[in-house]
């Protein structure tokens, strides 16, 4: 089990240079994005600008926030973290994921399956580990346990 928890890590992460490496950067202050790998790969200050903007019009700006199945929910904020713009990006993710599919007319599972899905919800835990990381270090070591928690629970809950 670990060594294929391993093997897939390495497998992702080798995917995710490989692709991050053909995909643009963007200035910081930059809302004039154009493809859905444009907005996954940007920063978090460019994502969240773009959010705002509702720009490009056609995507799905929608999100409801850390949500869950389950009866008792976490929210998207605690004493130690806030994963809100983590949540929404993740949210952006699955859900043009799906209406790329529907828009485009292609079969499902084109755009919408368990790779893109995994690539969604590894962003997500990346964007979770960088809100840690500004904060005191007693708070940095809860906030990572609750980003691997968020992380954990749409891997076993969400999706394909």
């Amino acid at each position: 089990m670990a060594q294929r928890h391993h093997l897939v890590v390495a497998a992702s992460t080798s995917l995710a240079a490989f692709f991050g490496s053909l995909i643009p950067t963007f200035a910081a202050s930059s809302t004039d994005f154009v493809t859905f790998e444009d907005l996954q790969s940007a920063t978090m200050a460019d994502f969240l600008a773009a959010r705002s903007a509702r720009s490009p019009s056609w995507f799905d700006w929608t999100s409801d926030g850390c949500s869950t199945p389950l009866p008792v929910g976490l929210g998207d904020t605690g004493r130690s973290y806030n994963f809100r713009a983590a949540c929404q990006r993740h949210d952006f993710g699955y859900r043009n994921l799906v209406l790329l599919e529907r828009r485009l007319g292609v079969r499902a599972g084109t755009y919408w399956n368990a790779t893109s899905r995994l690539g969604a919800d590894r962003r997500f835990l990346a964007d979770m580990r960088a809100d840690c990381e500004p904060r005191p270090w007693h708070q940095r070591l809860s906030c990572r346990a609750w980003a691997e928690i968020y992380y954990r629970a749409v891997r076993l809950a969400a999706g394909p």
